[in-house]
């Protein structure tokens, strides 16, 4: 190969051996920046995918825990205070079925139910909370992330 490039050399005048020379010289410079710009461009991309995957887990966990404190709220308040813990209680719901996963969905659903149904013992209605805490925690830390399987939902004992 490089007898080759010697011959294609010794071929040509002084001036078009500089010529080429400096063409494969700018090409070898342009390929080295056209590399680096989509480096570049591409380790942007997965920084600003990543920081848009943070903020949102920042935004489900806040609303994960303003859910939960209302739910505790909602067990102790009085009278007085039921309907607009209620209506705040169901804001939270919709935004959990909005930005959460299917599971959470699902779990949240099976959850609320409970109170439909009225027919739910205290340890079926702590395994439902348990699955809902964990679906919740899989959502923002990962499939690795396990809970309890059962969490009492007791805030205050009556």
């Amino acid at each position: 190969m490089i007898e080759f490039i010697s011959n294609v050399i010794g071929i040509l005048s002084d001036k078009q051996a500089d010529t080429i020379i400096a063409i494969i010289g700018f090409m070898s410079a342009a390929v080295v920046a056209i590399i680096g710009l989509f480096g570049s461009a591409l380790t942007i991309m997965l920084n600003k995918r990543s920081e848009r995957k943070v903020e949102l887990r920042k935004i489900k966990e806040n609303q994960y825990i303003e859910f939960l404190g209302s739910m505790a709220e909602a067990k102790i308040a009085n009278i007085k205070e039921k309907h607009e813990i209620n209506k705040l209680l169901s804001s939270r719901i919709q935004t959990i079925y909005l930005i959460g996963n299917k599971e959470v969905q699902k779990t949240l659903h099976d959850f609320l139910n409970i109170f439909t149904t009225g027919k739910v013992t205290k340890d079926e209605q702590n395994k439902l909370y348990g699955a809902l805490i964990e679906a919740m925690k899989k959502d923002l830390y990962g499939k690795k992330e396990i809970s309890l399987e059962s969490i009492s939902f007791t805030v205050f004992s009556d």
